[in-house]
């Protein structure tokens, strides 16, 4: 049994995320098939058996890891205390960098928001899904280096199958990414508008490496999104003026939307470890996803 809708222009309409979630309700999606045609996109959905549930990590609540329980990544998973599989629940995809590559999603604990749950935020109220790529994968890119959209079409597929397995509200979705990941970031909010309701991206990059001024993907496809920013002025391994090229690039196509860029003075490619234990980013986020469902 299959079932499929269309987003047009990068945005779900009202009707057609209320039919969403009816058509995933009780449901494990096993495939999906991703179709882009001059700004229209069709996703197929297949149903399936269960995914298996995730192992739970020793003393660290709230936290479950799985390997190979079906789904299209390893993953690391967060679910809140206050968890009720009957009601959806704002959720946060979490893309890594490139150091945290294989097949041991618990490695992921010590980054991105894991950081900020684990200093003692235990009652974060969030789901947190963090995919794995293997060891040579990219977020971006194939083997020769080349971009290409393979791991994009693979993302919209986990994210479906989180959001049959788990209580993930596709209105209340936010991004976040570091280093490879922010780069990551970056090309799924262009690849997929209209999916999230905001965006922090720490040390990423959407241009070439040593063109900061040229960008690689459509950046007008994410000129609407709220966006935060993050970097290190000393950063030589993805050097500041690529967040700035960015940012600046943005605000000329859209100078209304809401967008920041911190910027923190003597630290280099680390700039994650600070921007994710800062909570008033998380409180940032919430103020989209809860504002998207009428909360706020």
């Amino acid at each position: 049994m299959a079932t499929s809708w269309e987003m047009w222009n990068g945005a779900f309409a009202v009707p057609a995320i209320d039919e969403i979630r009816r058509a995933l309700a009780g449901q494990a999606v096993r495939a999906a098939e991703w179709r882009f045609e001059e700004g229209r996109a069709r996703v197929c959905l297949t149903e399936g058996a269960p995914l298996a549930r995730p192992e739970p990590l020793p003393d660290r609540d709230g936290l479950f890891a799985a390997v190979t329980d079906g789904a299209e990544y390893p993953y690391l998973l967060f679910l809140p205390r206050t968890y009720d599989p009957t009601r959806p629940c704002r959720t946060m995809l979490f893309l890594h960098g490139i150091g945290e590559r294989g097949r041991n999603p618990r490695v992921l604990a010590n980054f991105g928001p894991f950081q900020y749950i684990l200093d003692g935020h235990a009652d974060f109220p969030w789901i947190v899904i963090a995919p794995q790529l293997e060891e040579n994968d990219h977020w971006t890119e194939g083997a020769d280096g080349a971009e290409e959209d393979d791991q994009m079409i693979r993302l919209l597929r986990f994210l479906e199958q989180m959001r049959a397995a788990y209580a993930v509200d596709p209105g209340r979705l936010c991004l976040t990414g570091l280093s490879m990941g922010g780069k990551g970031g970056f090309k799924l909010c262009c690849f997929a508008p209209g999916l999230f309701s905001a965006a922090a991206l720490c040390c990423g990059r959407a241009s070439p490496r040593n063109e900061p001024e040229a960008f690689l993907y459509p950046m007008d496809r994410m000129a609407g999104l709220p966006l935060w920013l993050f970097h290190g002025t000393e950063d030589a391994t993805v050097a500041p003026a690529h967040s700035i090229s960015a940012l600046n690039r943005l605000n000329r196509l859209d100078p209304a939307a809401d967008r920041r860029l911190t910027l923190y003075p003597g630290v280099a490619h680390g700039s994650f470890h600070i921007a994710y234990r800062d909570g008033r980013l998380y409180g940032w986020l919430r103020s989209y996803t809860d504002r998207k469902e009428g909360i706020l």
